[in-house]
């Protein structure tokens, strides 16, 4: 019978190139969700953090603002100029599906340049 073998350092090689695009098209996700996220007194936009690993958006209402709504929290005025009737201008879809989307495009565009 007749030995078999593998090389796998193309396939290793590939799986780090994959990992680096996996990563450099997070943090583009971070700034699209930093982007997306509405200012009014800019609190939310200076308390949201993004790295490799993930996305944070440490304030309250981060919850509000990524359903599409807007916190009267943040400034105290339901009539702001970035609100309508309740829900954000700026980010009518919250902040996370944009992100995602983001994400996904970038990942497929470095995959396939691979």
């Amino acid at each position: 019978m007749a030995k078999l073998e593998v090389d796998d350092r193309d396939f290793n090689k590939m799986l780090k190139q994959l990992q680096r695009a996996s990563i450099k098209s997070w943090k583009v996700a971070g700034r699209t969700f930093r982007v997306a996220t509405p200012k009014d007194t800019g609190n939310a936009k200076n308390r949201t953090k993004y790295n490799s690993r993930r996305i944070e958006a440490n304030y309250d209402y981060a919850g509000v603002l990524d359903d599409g709504m807007f916190s009267t929290k943040s400034s105290g005025n339901p009539n702001s100029k970035v609100t309508s009737k309740g829900f954000s201008k700026k980010a009518p879809k919250g902040m996370t599906e944009p992100a995602l989307d983001k994400f996904e495009a970038d990942l497929n565009k470095r995959v396939r340049k691979l």
